[in-house]
């Protein structure tokens, strides 16, 4: 019966260490390109009947689009790709 010594444990436990922790990487490189495939196109046009002017204002967490004063059909728009965990929320005030 043959004994591991203690520097070969550990040099198996190191390698064991590296190959995961680089799966980990290749898995989350993988995965974050993957999102950025996804790309989402907003459009908010402006068709009230009266020929109104519409004010909008969009933000989200970490964007705020500004305020925008939109004649009628005149079109505002963004584009946008989900955050790092999948979602991204605007919200628009009229």
């Amino acid at each position: 019966m043959s004994l591991i010594s203690r520097g070969k444990v550990l040099e198996i436990t190191m390698s064991l260490y590296v190959k995961s922790v680089l799966l980990l990487c290749m898995f989350m490189l993988v995965w974050s390109d993957s999102f950025r495939l996804i790309h989402v196109k907003v459009s908010v046009t402006n068709g009230l009947e009266g020929k109104e002017d519409l004010n909008i204002h969009c933000k989200s967490k970490d964007n705020d689009l500004g305020q925008h004063l939109l004649h009628i059909n005149q079109t505002f728009g963004w584009d946008f790709g989900p955050s790092f965990w999948g979602h991204t929320l605007f919200f628009c005030s009229f």
